[in-house]
């Protein structure tokens, strides 16, 4: 009796455990502390000169991505609402483009085009580049942290019938 409830005991405090541990947060507290929350990407995208030096974190997927010569990197992401965690959501609704501006060398295979992404960063100004055959005003934002988000996963399900034998080797 006494090694059953041990046994739940242990697998009680590991599915704990597990849970904790994928509630921990997308960037430390020091930084998100200093993000302004009330400033929206809408907000930022009518007046930016308003909010430089803000801190703004903003969600996205990414459209595109340079390494400059300095050993930086800029990369162009299309804005997406966010849920809770910081997560870009799955929707095709986007506010516009903006750039964010790292001072590290981001990898391109890494930083790929497609993947979603999460900044946290001072606004530092607009710049006005090409997109398609339009000249298009892009917040810039300086990077203090990022966050890559893995690849979702779509539950797998299957059912395999039969009668067989299995060898191993």
């Amino acid at each position: 009796m006494i090694r059953i409830k041990y046994a739940l005991l242990v697998t009680l405090l590991a599915g704990a455990m597990a849970l904790l541990s994928g509630c921990a947060p997308t960037f430390p507290q020091q930084i998100t502390d200093r993000v302004d929350k009330d400033i929206t990407f809408d907000d930022l995208t009518k007046n930016i000169d308003a909010y430089k030096g803000k801190w703004v974190m903003f969600a996205g997927v990414i459209a595109d991505l340079r390494n400059e010569k300095d050993g930086g990197s800029s990369i162009e992401i299309v804005q997406k609402s966010a849920d809770s965690d910081g997560r870009p959501l799955e929707t095709d609704r986007t506010g516009g483009r903006f750039i964010a501006v790292s001072k590290q060398f981001l990898d391109p295979a890494i930083h790929a085009r497609g993947r979603e992404i999460t900044v946290v960063g001072e606004v530092e100004g607009v710049t006005v580049k090409p997109l398609g055959e339009t000249s298009y005003q892009y917040p810039l934002i300086t990077v203090e942290a990022l966050h890559l988000w893995e690849p979702a996963r779509s539950p797998r399900f299957g059912i395999s019938l039969g009668i067989g034998v299995f060898h191993s080797h």
